[in-house]
C-alpha cells in the first residue's frame, strides 16, 4: 500500500449497475467516435494551428472535449453530493474518479472498446490498453453531446420545444442545455456508486496515513497538512542545489518571479 495519498490508487471497483448507454444516431458521428488513429495515415498535426485542414475521421478530437464534458459534469455532481469536502480532497476524489483504470473498466463493461475500429495488425493490442479504452469512453460522452445538438438541429426546434425561426444564435443556448442535461443525467448515475466507493478508498488510506484505527471521524486537513510540510521538508536547500548545478554546468544564475523558496535563505542573507 502506498505510504503517501498523492500517489495513492484506490482499489479495483466492485461492479455496480450501469445506466444504459445514450444512443449516438449520427452514423458519421458514431464512426468517428468508434474509429481508432491507426486507420488512416494522416500526418500528425499535434503543433500545426491550421483550421482549415480537412477534418480527421477519428476519436481523439472527440476524446479531448468529451474528457472537459466529463470533467465539469463529476466537479458538479461530487459539489452537489459532497457540498462540505474541501478543495483538495474534492479534486483527489475526482482524480480518482475519472483516471484512466476507471473509465477504463466502465467503457469495457459498455462493451466500446470492442466496437473500435483499428488496424488488423494493432487490433488486440490497441483494444487491451487502459488509455484506449478510456479514451474511446471519452470520445462517446462528447458524440452523445454533439448528436443531441445535431438531432435539434435536424429536427428544426431546439431542446426545449420552442420555436427556433429566429435563427441559430437563439436556439443554441436552449439546444446545449439539452445536449448537457443529457450526459450529465446520464454520468450521475453512472458515477455517483464510484464516487461514493471512491470516497470511502480514499477515507481509509487517511485512516491509515494519520494513525487513526476503527471508527471515528477522519480529519483530512491533518493529513493534507502533513503531506505539505513533508514536501517542504524535501524541498529544503533545494535552490542552493540547483545555483550549483548552474555554476556547474556554466549556465546563468537561475532567476524566479517568486519569493525564496521555503527553507531557502532570502536574497542577500547568505547560504547556508
Amino acid at each position: 500500500m502506498q505510504n503517501n495519498l498523492s500517489a495513492y490508487a484506490i482499489p479495483p471497483q466492485p461492479v455496480f449497475p450501469l445506466p444504459p448507454l445514450p444512443p449516438i444516431d449520427s452514423p458519421s458521428l458514431l464512426t468517428t467516435v468508434l474509429t481508432h488513429a491507426s486507420m488512416h495515415s494522416a500526418a500528425r498535426r499535434a503543433q500545426s494551428f491550421d483550421i482549415d485542414a480537412a477534418p480527421v475521421v477519428d476519436y481523439e478530437k472527440l476524446e479531448h472535449v468529451g474528457d472537459s464534458l466529463l470533467g465539469a459534469s463529476v466537479a458538479v455532481f461530487l459539489h452537489d453530493l459532497y457540498p462540505t469536502l474541501a478543495a483538495g480532497p474534492s479534486t483527489m476524489l475526482k482524480g480518482q474518479i475519472v483516471s484512466n483504470a476507471s473509465l477504463a473498466k466502465i467503457s469495457a463493461r459498455y462493451g466500446l472498446p470492442d466496437r473500435l475500429q483499428c488496424k488488423s495488425a494493432q487490433f488486440r493490442v490497441t483494444r487491451l490498453q487502459f488509455k484506449t479504452q478510456a479514451g474511446v469512453f471519452e470520445a462517446y460522452v462528447a458524440g452523445v453531446y454533439y448528436g443531441v445538438l445535431e438531432a435539434a438541429a435536424a429536427g428544426g426546434s431546439d431542446a426545449a420545444g420552442t420555436d427556433t425561426a429566429g435563427g441559430a444564435e437563439r436556439r443554441a443556448p436552449a439546444e446545449r442545455q439539452g445536449a448537457w442535461n443529457t450526459i450529465d443525467t446520464w454520468l450521475r448515475e453512472l458515477f455517483t456508486p464510484v464516487a461514493r466507493f471512491a470516497l470511502e478508498a480514499l477515507q481509509a488510506q487517511v485512516a491509515r496515513l494519520s494513525g487513526l484505527h476503527g471508527p471515528g471521524e477522519l480529519n483530512v486537513a491533518i493529513v493534507f497538512a502533513r503531506l505539505r510540510r513533508q514536501e517542504d521538508e524535501r524541498a529544503v536547500g533545494a535552490q542552493q542545489v540547483l545555483h550549483m548545478h548552474a555554476q556547474v554546468k556554466g549556465w546563468s544564475k537561475p532567476t524566479y518571479c517568486g519569493g525564496p523558496t521555503v527553507g531557502d535563505p532570502a536574497p542577500g542573507h547568505g547560504g547556508r
